[in-house]
């Protein structure tokens, strides 16, 4: 995650007091670094040098981590996409016969790319997810929107996901057929961004899905084809009956 909060660790910890005297432990070891942007925010925590050897050395491999620099100002989209992660880990738990057989953020696809992620027709998803079950995998490129981008960015980026998919070709190693996923904050962002990918050829290829139902239950019927989205009228609830898992098979 390259950064964490405690909020994105307790989950794995199962109750606070366990965390915090690990991470103590840690960090007066020297694996972890600890800080706080804000009184009024958790604790970020993120390895040192000297945490990602020992990693490598049990056997984690180091182009899967990262030695993050603390900094005065918090990254709220890293800090989203980590929730994410999280949600679709947690969900595919309660799934047994889903795996989540990769989840890239873009922070690992940069690194890969090196120069080439400065060029601008490169166009590199917030991540690239895999699921895999016994009879089906599924691809997704995701978007997560925090309404920072504007209309034109947002045309562009469509543009290219929509040439590059009808050209059957792969994304930055997501391989052909896949689809992309937009995650906006609100219905509102949601049905504006609709409107734009329509517009330029992608209401098919993109599915749309708000942030608050990806984080309750990722694997739920919480998605729309943005198509769909675009023609709902403003007074109507949005369409999003649909689910990126398929639902699990009941037991004869």
């Amino acid at each position: 995650m390259k950064i964490a909060s405690t909020r994105h660790l307790r989950v794995f910890f199962g109750d606070r007091s366990t965390l915090t005297r690990r991470i103590a432990r840690l960090f007066g070891a020297g694996y972890v670094t600890v800080w706080n942007p804000s009184q009024n925010r958790e604790n970020r925590i993120a390895l040192t040098e000297l945490g990602l050897r020992l990693a490598v050395a049990h056997g984690f491999t180091a182009d899967e981590l990262h030695v993050a620099r603390r900094g005065d100002r918090d990254d709220v989209h890293l800090d989203r996409l980590n929730d994410v992660r999280i949600a679709v880990v947690v969900a595919s738990r309660a799934r047994p016969e889903v795996q989540v057989a990769e989840f890239t953020s873009d922070h690992d696809l940069r690194r890969q790319l090196g120069v080439r992620a400065a060029r601008h027709d490169v166009v590199i998803p917030d991540a690239l997810l895999v699921l895999t079950a016994p009879s089906y995998e599924i691809r997704i490129a995701l978007e997560l929107d925090l309404a920072t981008e504007t209309g034109r960015q947002w045309a562009r980026k469509v543009r290219a996901t929509v040439e590059c998919y009808r050209q059957g070709r792969e994304l930055l190693g997501l391989a052909h057929p896949w689809r992309a996923l937009l995650v906006a904050p609100t219905e509102a962002r949601l049905r504006h961004l609709a409107r734009v990918t329509v517009d330029e050829g992608g209401g098919e290829l993109w599915i749309g899905a708000l942030l608050d139902d990806v984080l309750s239950d990722p694997f739920g019927p919480s998605y729309g084809l943005l198509s769909e989205i675009a023609k709902a009228d403003r007074g109507d609830a949005l369409p999003l009956t649909r689910a990126i898992v398929p639902a699990r098979e009941a037991s004869s």
